[in-house]
């Protein structure tokens, strides 16, 4: 019950940063797509890039490994509040 009320959180948080799609393979690799309206800086994605050793490709999707959902919940909770901090100081 539980990871079903954070799979519900990180639907509604992709949601409102635009992304499309989240998928998970069994070994702990995830996808994470960017629709074309995204609010994720690109600033942010550049610094989460370099920091985890991720991969953004020109399509709009993030490479990056993760242990379960508690860190891909993170990782969306981090880009979301980047883009909370942006519009709050005006950008």
């Amino acid at each position: 019950l539980v990871n079903l009320f954070k799979t519900m959180k990180l639907k509604r948080m992709a949601k409102e940063l635009g992304i499309k799609e989240i998928s998970v393979s069994p070994t702990g690799k995830a996808i994470i797509v960017f629709g074309q309206e995204t609010s994720a800086s690109p600033e942010r994605l550049v610094q989460f890039v370099k920091e985890r050793g991720a991969t953004f490709t020109p399509d709009r999707k993030l490479y990056t490994e993760v242990k379960d959902l508690d860190e891909l919940l993170k990782i969306v909770e981090e880009l979301k509040n980047e883009e909370s901090t942006n519009s709050s100081s005006g950008r």
